[in-house]
């Protein structure tokens, strides 16, 4: 059996993150369409939750495989 490039669980994780991002995207579009001027506020929101998930996912690989991560 050939070797996976990605493991099925990182695939289902970007997936989901990919689905995430259009769904953000298509709200911040519908509110750009409605002129509600929340540019500024979407993105922050956006790269507020992505900081906080690396750090979420940071600390339970710490707690789970102790010291390896680094």
């Amino acid at each position: 059996m050939p070797e996976r490039w990605i493991h099925s669980q990182v695939a289902l994780g970007l997936g989901q993150a990919m689905v995430v991002c259009v769904l953000a995207m298509a709200v911040a579009w519908l509110g750009h369409l409605r002129k509600l001027r929340l540019g500024r506020e979407t993105a922050m929101a956006l790269v507020r939750g992505l900081l906080q998930m690396l750090s979420v996912g940071l600390v339970l690989v710490w707690l789970l495989k102790g010291a390896a991560w680094w």
